[in-house]
């Protein structure tokens, strides 16, 4: 199962963004199994430190407090794992994006085939990463 993550302080995108990630989670329904927003950088952190981590990470670059680049690095220092794309009205901090493992970066306004395009990579990604097991019935139980 798949866990999203946004966060971006504008409540106007962080509403559309919203929108498109649960029609995301509805089009792969037994794929994702949670999506949450945040508006604050300081409130995605402490979720993370306290409860538990996403699978992708789609923030904000430019927000009050910490900057998207700022909470990338805090994530990368807990888990390597995960995927972080970067969703922002400027340019301007790409290479600082791909220095902390971007998977993406998105200018916005953040189209739906482009949001789908870069989380249906995340999900192959994360599926080629996953341990291949197979369950065999025995005598003695499974």
């Amino acid at each position: 199962m798949f866990t999203i993550a946004l966060c971006d302080d504008n409540l106007k995108e962080n509403e559309k963004l919203s929108g498109l990630i649960e029609n995301y989670c509805e089009s792969h329904p037994g794929i994702v199994s949670g999506f949450q927003s945040f508006s604050s950088p300081t409130e995605l952190l402490n979720v993370v430190e306290n409860k538990m981590g996403f699978d992708v990470y789609l923030l904000d670059i430019l927000m009050p407090d910490l900057t998207g680049i700022e909470v990338a690095q805090r994530l990368r220092a807990k888990s390597q794992e995960s995927f972080i794309v970067f969703l922002t009205f400027s340019e301007d901090f790409a290479l600082e994006a791909f220095r902390v493992g971007a998977l993406q970066y998105l200018v916005k306004p953040i189209e739906k085939e482009e949001l789908f395009a870069v989380l249906d990579r995340a999900l192959t990604l994360a599926e080629r990463r996953a341990p291949k097991t197979i369950l065999i019935n025995t005598v003695q139980g499974k």
